[in-house]
């Protein structure tokens, strides 16, 4: 198995997405239930999405049927799907 701790040798294109990354996207940390990430994750692949994307849906969803206005839904921005974890 590879070492895959931060050793600060990054490769040039992983600093550049991180830096990208960071500059343009809020990240969110939800937690949830053991065995609820798999779960969700067999929900996004039968709907053919990436986990992420699933998620971002969903919330999405959830606020416009709560009345809110929000950024455009994952699909509807380009840029959204080149989100790299």
């Amino acid at each position: 198995m590879p070492d895959t701790r931060n050793n600060g040798m990054a490769k040039a294109s992983t600093r550049a997405k991180n830096k990208n990354n960071s500059k343009n996207y809020d990240r969110l940390y939800p937690f949830i239930k053991k065995g609820g990430k798999k779960e969700i994750e067999e929900a996004a692949a039968a709907a053919k999405e990436s986990l992420n994307i699933y998620i971002i849906k969903a919330i999405y969803q959830r606020m416009e049927n709560e009345g809110w206005s929000h950024m455009a839904p994952p699909g509807e921005d380009e840029e959204s799907e080149q989100v790299k974890d």
